[in-house]
């Protein structure tokens, strides 16, 4: 998967009140979900506080164990792209030994200095929404040819497991019985529970709210980037951000504040 920035699409707007409850979110791009980014909350029931902003509003790309259903239906089918990572060995989709295509021959990753940031970027690479565990010592079974990766050191951010700065590996530097493994979130540690993105034209796609003591509001988009929206669709189970926009980007005939999305 890969961020992408596409034609921007037109949503019809209706006008009604957005309850806003987050602002100034700002986030590094590795973590699990919203609340571990800065952010700050509004106080009371603020509906005109989102100064020089709009909602937040994600499009996420979802992993192939997501991205079933009718919402995918009316989309063109994309080029097929051959993959380059897989798990192997788990009991349970998400899970596995990783591994990964060099010159058209699959091969295992060496667990030295294999830690949960790398395993997270797996996880998101395969569309699942973080990382639980990062394995090592070959615990979900040795796999066999080569091992092509050792040393892996992902800064959490990465589209892929090949950005990552890692190590050529001979035969004498490593063994099957170092073969790294992952346990994925699916879709993530239940804070999927606390947020949502709703008005869009598919369910991978809309504004965010987040619910807090209870209640549902929106995220002012003031700082928004492709960032912040991957830790959302993170946090949703989905995969990576395929864009961050306001919603005046989105919409055509928007002309107040308070405005919100509708699929049209």
């Amino acid at each position: 998967m890969v961020l992408t920035s596409p034609a921007p699409r037109r949503l019809s707007a209706h006008r009604h009140p957005l309850n806003y409850r987050l602002h100034s979110v700002s986030c590094l791009g590795h973590e699990a979900h919203l609340s571990l980014c800065s952010f700050e909350f509004y106080r009371g029931n603020a509906t005109g506080v989102c100064k020089g902003g709009m909602p937040a509003v994600v499009g996420c790309v979802p992993g192939p164990l997501f991205a079933t259903g009718s919402a995918q239906k009316k989309k063109r089918r994309p080029q097929q792209v051959q993959k380059r990572l897989r798990l192997k060995g788990g009991a349970r989709p998400g899970e596995g030994r990783v591994e990964v295509l060099r010159n058209n021959e699959w091969g295992t990753v060496c667990d030295d200095r294999w830690n949960l940031v790398s395993a997270g970027v797996v996880c998101r690479e395969l569309g699942f929404g973080s990382a639980k565990e990062a394995l090592t010592g070959a615990r979900m079974g040795q796999g066999m040819g080569p091992i092509h990766m050792n040393e892996v050191q992902c800064a959490g951010s990465e589209k892929s497991l090949w950005s990552c700065p890692h190590k050529n590996i001979t035969k004498e530097g490593c063994k099957h019985s170092e073969d790294a493994g992952v346990r994925c979130n699916i879709p993530s540690m239940g804070y999927e529970n606390t947020i949502r993105i709703v008005g869009g034209r598919t369910a991978f796609e809309g504004r965010v709210e987040v619910k807090h003591a209870g209640r549902w509001g929106t995220v002012c988009s003031t700082g928004w980037s492709t960032t912040e929206a991957m830790v959302a669709c993170r946090q949703l189970g989905l995969g990576y951000a395929m864009h961050a926009v306001t919603v005046g980007g989105w919409m055509a005939g928007m002309s107040a504040p308070g405005a919100g999305l509708a699929a049209g």
